[in-house]
C-alpha cells in the first residue's frame, strides 16, 4: 500500500490533487483507516496515468471519469497492456479528429486565397460536405466517376493538388489563379495576362503528365454553367470562362 504523500511522490502529482479525485469519484483510495489516512495500492498509478493522459489531450474530468470506469483489480502486466492500447486507441482518435481539424482550416485558407473573398456561407458548404469522407494522410482525398477516366487517367487525377493539402504545387497553383483573378479586368490579350497564360499552360502539362485528352476531359468536368456552383471550390463561372478566353488566345499565337 502507499500512502497519499507516496503516491503523490511517485507519480509527481499533487495531495490537493488526488483529494480533489477523491471527493469527484475519480481516484478512490483502497483503504481509508480510522485515522482517515488514504491508503493506494499500485492500481492507483496505473489510473492516475491514464487520468493524465486523458486530460493531456483535452479531456474535462467529468469526461475522463465516465471512460476510465470500475477500478481494476489487479494491475499484472496483462493489466497494463490491456489499458496501454486502450490508450493508444484514444490518442489515435484523437489524432484523426486533429488531423480533420487542420484539413479544415488549411482548406478554408486555400479557398480564401482562391476566391480573394471571406465567404463564409460556401466555406461553410466546403466543410460540411467533406464531413463523411475519410481523412488519409492529412487530406480528403478527391473523387472522379469512374466510368470517364481510364485507369490510367485516374492515376494522373489522384495525384492532382488539393485544396487544404501541403503540396507544394499547390501554392503555385493558387497564387498563379490570384494573380489571374486580380486582373481579369483586362483583355486576355494584355502583356501581363498572357504571361499567366502561358506560365498556366506550363503547370497544366507537368500535372497532366503531357495528357492533352485528360485535361479537356478533366476541364470539361469541373466547368460550371452560368450561375451554377462551382464543381472545384474557387473555380467558378466567371474565372473559369476568362482562363478559357485567356489560353485560347495564347494557343492561338503559338500556331
Amino acid at each position: 500500500m502507499l500512502s497519499i504523500g507516496e503516491l503523490a511522490k511517485k507519480a509527481n502529482i499533487s495531495r490537493r490533487t488526488l483529494h480533489y479525485y477523491d471527493e469527484i469519484g475519480l481516484l478512490k483510495p483502497t483503504k481509508v483507516d480510522d485515522k482517515n489516512y488514504r491508503y493506494y495500492d499500485q492500481n492507483a498509478l496505473l489510473r492516475l496515468q491514464e487520468i493524465r493522459l486523458l486530460k493531456s489531450i483535452g479531456f474535462t474530468l467529468r469526461q475522463i471519469r465516465q471512460m476510465v470506469g470500475q477500478p481494476v483489480v489487479r494491475a499484472d502486466e496483462k493489466m497494463w497492456i490491456t489499458s496501454l492500447q486502450e490508450q493508444i486507441k484514444i490518442i489515435q482518435k484523437e489524432k484523426e479528429n486533429l488531423e480533420r481539424k487542420q484539413y479544415y482550416l488549411q482548406s478554408t485558407v486555400h479557398a480564401i486565397q482562391v476566391t480573394g473573398q471571406v465567404k463564409a456561407n460556401e466555406i461553410f458548404e466546403l466543410i460540411t460536405s467533406l464531413e463523411d469522407r475519410e481523412v488519409e494522410n492529412g487530406v480528403i482525398v478527391a473523387t472522379f466517376p469512374d466510368q470517364l477516366f481510364t485507369d490510367e487517367e485516374m492515376e494522373i487525377l489522384q495525384q492532382l493538388p488539393l485544396l487544404g493539402s501541403k503540396d507544394p504545387r499547390l501554392v503555385e497553383l493558387i497564387e498563379l489563379i490570384q494573380q489571374i483573378r486580380q486582373n481579369i479586368h483586362k483583355p486576355v490579350s494584355d502583356t501581363i495576362v498572357q504571361g499567366f497564360a502561358e506560365a498556366l499552360h506550363v503547370q497544366i502539362v507537368r500535372l497532366f503528365k503531357g495528357n492533352i485528352n485528360l485535361v479537356e476531359k478533366y476541364w470539361k468536368l469541373i466547368t460550371p454553367n452560368e450561375n451554377e456552383a462551382p464543381t472545384v471550390y474557387g473555380f467558378d463561372y466567371k474565372i473559369v470562362s476568362y482562363i478559357n478566353q485567356m489560353l485560347e488566345y495564347y494557343y492561338m499565337q503559338q500556331e
